[in-house]
């Protein structure tokens, strides 16, 4: 299963044809067939499941493909918020009878929750489709009476089958931290952490999405520089995009350290985001030879000395290093 990349904002054909390709690739890894999976057989036994993700970590892509594998098993309802408002019991139960039939939503609330049984029981019961509501819900979106609820209604019965739907919401982490109290629910659900910790595009994985959905047009050596500067499917798109409109205004048809030139400063500051105790002017020092104070002059300004493309080398390998280590841990 591949995780697709049907759009990226700002790379139009045009600049796709400067770098001899046709359209961006497909990118696929063993972790998001194990997603998938997951969420397939969750939404066939009707379980309750948090995607849980920051912004731009591939919550609604992998969704996506989610409805194109469940085509023809299950109904999918999907409930999101356009605007600043919440995301009400009135709006998902008023979703769930406009998706699932032709009735028209009755006005009070406890009438309209009482069709919504029975629309998702005739499905369940009569036709043996499942349903599956999804709910996009940025942080501050989804009131936790809200989320109460909904957990109710999926326990609802009818003709003494229950529960009668599946549920999964793309959550923030800032979500689950709000809801971690509230055993009743969480101990309900399962949690799908789209984050390193639990092996979820690490550093290989970014890696090869470069190579999958630019190919070419991004030399080997670049597309490690690129990944250790950008964590995020969203992030890396947008900063090729970048990267690829200023390389073809500059004559360039291949991504290389060329284009690229990230600053040691950086480099080294989204390194020590990711790896706080393992990397350091001393440590970096140790590595190359020099002492701490010239490896952060070397950082801090670049000077034109031989010291400095030593001090480079360093920091290159030693992220390599705990890149793949990193990487080995994560996915063991």
């Amino acid at each position: 299963m591949s995780l697709t990349v049907n759009n990226i904002p700002g790379l139009d054909r045009r600049t796709l044809k400067h770098y001899g390709l046709d359209k961006t690739g497909v990118f696929a890894s063993p972790k998001t067939h194990q997603i998938l999976t997951d969420l397939e057989w969750s939404v066939e036994d009707n379980k309750l499941v948090f995607l849980n993700g920051g912004y731009g970590t591939g919550k609604t892509t992998i969704i996506r493909q989610l409805k194109n594998r469940m085509f023809d098993k299950a109904h999918f309802v999907h409930v999101k918020s356009l605007d600043d408002r919440k995301i009400t019991m009135g709006m998902i139960l008023t979703a769930i009878i406009k998706d699932t039939s032709t009735a028209k939503p009755r006005h009070d609330a406890e009438s309209r929750a009482r069709q919504v049984i029975r629309l998702l029981g005739q499905k369940v019961a009569n036709e043996k489709n499942p349903v599956c509501l999804i709910i996009d819900n940025t942080p501050d979106r989804l009131h936790l009476n809200t989320l109460n609820a909904l957990k109710l209604l999926r326990e609802e019965d009818f003709a003494g089958i229950s529960p009668l739907l599946s549920i999964i919401i793309l959550s923030w982490p800032e979500f689950m931290s709000r809801i971690a109290r509230r055993k009743d629910i969480t101990h309900r659900g399962m949690e799908i952490r789209l984050d390193a910790d639990s092996g979820w595009f690490v550093f290989k994985d970014r890696v090869k999405y470069l190579e999958d959905v630019f190919a070419h047009a991004i030399t080997k050596e670049a597309r490690k520089r690129i990944a250790n500067l950008r964590f995020t499917p969203e992030d890396l798109n947008y900063f090729v995009t970048e990267l690829m409109i200023k390389g073809m205004q500059a004559g360039y048809n291949v991504i290389d350290d060329k284009v690229i030139q990230p600053s040691l400063k950086e480099t080294y500051e989204k390194l020590k985001e990711q790896y706080h105790d393992d990397i350091s002017y001393a440590i970096i020092g140790k590595r190359s030879g020099h002492a701490a104070s010239t490896v952060k002059l070397a950082i801090d300004e670049e000077p034109d000395r031989a010291s400095t493309d030593v001090i480079r080398a360093a920091i290159y390998e030693l992220a390599d290093e705990l890149n793949n280590g990193n990487d080995q841990r994560k996915t063991a």
